[in-house]
This record gives structure tokens, sequence and C-alpha cells, in this order.
């Protein structure tokens, strides 16, 4: 007899941790995702003047070899999994080469964060070319999207 009182017991006790636990779940699954603590603005192309992204290297109209440093901070927004994506444009607007920016610190904040990365040039590139840096937006909405382009020269 006190073994179906303590078999019941467990039982009912399994089902209650299952409801309460399949409960939480839901109420999580369910809750809204936090807006951004502001409004992000557009990106200028001077690096100087954007609340978002700043780069140090390479500068804009920069003469550049065919392995190019890129170096700068930029908000916690722009990475996704501590990177963003990086390519490299002809003057036809055609990339000829990407690669991605890591983050050299904690990227989850709004705060500015450093970022390195470095991009090789095809070896028979040479002339005018865009590094573009992008937000990394895992979601492909295009709302989220954002740009930063600087015109460089490779030269070898």
């Amino acid at each position: 007899m006190l073994l179906k009182v303590l078999t019941i017991t467990l039982l009912a006790a399994a089902i209650v941790i299952s409801i309460l636990t399949l409960n939480w779940r839901t109420q999580v699954a369910q809750a809204p995702t936090p807006l951004p603590a502001s409004p992000q603005p557009s990106i200028s192309n001077n690096p100087e003047k954007s609340d978002t992204i700043r780069v140090t290297t390479p500068q804009p109209n920069e003469i550049t070899a065919g392995t190019i440093s890129v170096a700068g901070e930029a908000r916690g927004t722009w990475f996704f999994e501590a990177s963003f994506p990086i390519q490299l444009e002809d003057a036809s607007g055609k990339i000829i080469s990407s690669t991605t920016a890591q983050a050299q610190s904690d990227w989850m904040t709004t705060d500015f964060v450093p970022f390195k990365a470095t991009l090789a040039a095809p070896r028979e590139f040479t002339g005018s070319a865009t590094l573009v840096l992008k937000k990394d937006n895992p979601s492909g909405l295009p709302q989220n999207d954002e740009t930063f382009k600087i015109p460089i020269t490779v030269k070898k």
C-alpha cells in the first residue's frame, strides 16, 4: 500500500514539474524582443563623424598593398557572434575578396568595441577599390542593413 501511494505521489510530482517547465519555456519563447537602446543613425563616409563605426585603418583614398589591414571600433550592435563581414569591391562593384572582422573585446554591448581584420586582394588586382564593412544582420531584414564604405587604391 505504501509503495502504491509513493508511486502515485512521484508520478504526480513529475507531471506537475513537466507542466511548469513547459509553461516556463512557452513564456520565455513568447517574451518580447528588447528594442535597441537607441535608433541607429545612417552611416556617413567620414569615419571620424560616425557614431556607430570608426575605422582607423585604412583611411579613405589610402594606397594599400595587396594585403589590407582593417582596424577600428564599432558599436556592439554591428557584431553578431563577435564578427561582421567585410568585402573588397572593384571599381564596377564586383566583390573580389571578403573576410570577417573580429571583435577584440566583449561585443555584447552598445558601446564601441575594437575590431581587426586582414583582407587579401587577388594577386592580379590593382587599381581603385572600395572596402565595404557590413553590419552583421542575422535577421536578414533590409531595415537592419548598414554599410560603411571606404574608397582605397590597391597597388602592388
